[in-house]
């Protein structure tokens, strides 16, 4: 729970939680061992947005974002409800520092807030922690 960010989610209880640098921001990593090198996480941002602006613009200004990334590929996308609100999601892939990674990302806005929870893992874990990540996705509530 991050009470100052005003938001909640239900994690596994060998997961490890790591409060990330900035406003609100939080990772959750997979096991076993270090963080650094774990095969998959869920990260939550919260990201400033200007005034007015729906989630149809929001949604092209992240795929836009996400398109000059090395290797980028648009997987598929959904209109969803995310934190009892409408949402966006997107199943990408990318290679940055040409490391393939999957993720599966969720984004819903409140205000001049984004909130995204991002699934994210290398192709031979993506599977194996989806159900984990998909349920920590899934209890994100607002507070």
């Amino acid at each position: 729970m991050n009470q100052e960010a005003g938001y909640t989610f239900h994690y596994p209880d060998d997961w490890v939680v790591v409060e990330a640098k900035g406003a609100g921001g939080v990772v959750v990593y997979a096991p076993p061992g270090d963080p650094r090198s774990s095969p998959a996480n869920v990260s939550i941002s919260l990201t400033p947005v200007a005034e007015g602006t729906d989630l149809q613009s929001y949604y092209r200004q992240t795929v836009g974002f996400l398109g000059v990334m090395p290797g980028f590929r648009l997987e598929s996308t959904r209109r969803e409800s995310f934190a009892d609100s409408p949402a966006f999601s997107i199943a990408y892939s990318m290679a940055p520092k040409g490391t393939r990674f999957w993720a599966l990302q969720i984004t819903t806005l409140m205000g001049t807030t984004a909130y995204s929870a991002i699934y994210s893992s290398g192709p031979k874990t993506y599977k194996r922690y989806l159900v984990d990540g998909g349920l920590i996705v899934r209890s994100f509530q607002l507070i």
